[in-house]
């Protein structure tokens, strides 16, 4: 048999998804470095000299500050009331820190926001790289501090940046589990536990979106038999473990009477009309682009590639796809 006819093992198609192959070494911790520090920098330099100015950044400090000095970590409160709008742990990075002080400045109530901001950003820089490269998580992790939301939202002492933080992290579990051929679990199991803190920071919401960006990215990829190696069962156990020690600790503080009312705070809340954003999807878009300045561009210029590509091996650039999509977030 000569070479010609020489069967060839076939390689499997490269996927943006796959572990990528080993990359050099070298300059890896310099630029890992640069990106740690100027994120840090940035959220530490826009929250000098800042003052609770705005009205829900001055009620989620008090609130924190209040739990900080009773030591009720379990049931926010304002003014010595209940105040079950989210639930406990939005408020407790914020929390702690005013614990450091008997008279904190506001400075020590808005920096757990910049550092819960710059872990974020470097979460986002291993989703880009787990999804391509380390180039694109790099680039990722640049642009998203830069972004007018971002960086807006981590000036204000609020719950949102935990959010974001559980948020961004759950998803990290479910890349690194979905890609992982052998001990996927404790990538599954950080899935869960960090959706948990989702919905331990606001509510409903904080496990929604993670949950539902999986589902659909499983839709997209027409990978619905993934499901099964989701852990399911021992995921939702996971998921509903630390909500459990919450409302336990309610259940023990306030009596049994405020669990309804938690209940209906942080979940049907979301639902129901009277919910604070009421508005129908669309009136989202145009905030949505604002708040993706100065980088709102890189979505039309996406857009215009994908339609030029019409072969599937071409239909798709990793670097633009984990750029967008996480810069986005």
């Amino acid at each position: 048999m000569n070479a010609a006819t020489t069967p060839q093992t076939r390689r499997p198609d490269v996927d943006i998804l796959q572990e990528p192959s080993k990359e050099k070494k070298k300059h890896r911790w310099p630029a890992r470095l640069f990106l740690l520090l100027f994120t840090m920098s940035i959220g530490i330099v826009s929250i000098f000299s800042h003052e609770l100015s705005i009205h829900d950044s001055a009620r989620v400090a008090g609130i924190a500050r209040e739990m900080a000095f009773t030591g009720n970590y379990f049931v926010p409160k304002l003014n010595g009331q209940n105040f079950l709008e989210y639930p406990s742990l939005g408020y407790l990075p914020i929390a702690l820190f005013l614990s450091t002080s008997n008279n904190p400045p506001d400075f020590l109530a808005i920096l757990p926001m910049a550092l819960l901001g710059t872990a974020t950003v470097l979460l986002t820089f291993l989703i880009g790289k787990r999804l391509a490269n380390e180039r694109v998580g790099l680039i990722a992790g640049f642009i998203l501090p830069t972004m007018t939301g971002f960086f807006i939202l981590h000036r204000r002492c609020l719950v949102d940046p935990t959010l974001l933080f559980f948020t961004v992290l759950s998803l990290y579990g479910f890349v690194a589990g979905y890609q992982t051929p052998s001990g996927r679990f404790r990538f599954f199991a950080v899935f869960y536990l960090a959706m948990a803190g989702g919905f331990l920071s606001k509510g409903l919401i904080g496990a929604a979106i993670p949950a539902g960006t999986a589902f659909i990215f499983l839709i997209v990829r027409r990978d619905l038999r993934a499901i099964r190696r989701l852990y399911l069962g021992r995921g939702i156990l996971l998921f509903f473990l630390p909500i459990a020690v919450w409302m336990a600790g309610v259940w023990w503080l306030e009596g049994p009477d405020l669990i309804k009312e938690v209940i209906r705070q942080s979940l049907w809340r979301f639902l129901s009309s009277s919910a604070d954003h009421p508005e129908p999807f669309y009136f989202y878009f145009i905030p949505v682009l604002l708040n993706t300045l100065p980088w709102t561009p890189l979505l039309p210029i996406w857009l215009w590639y994908r339609r030029r590509s019409l072969r599937p091996e071409k239909s798709s650039s990793p670097d633009l796809l984990a750029l967008l999509h996480w810069s986005g977030s």
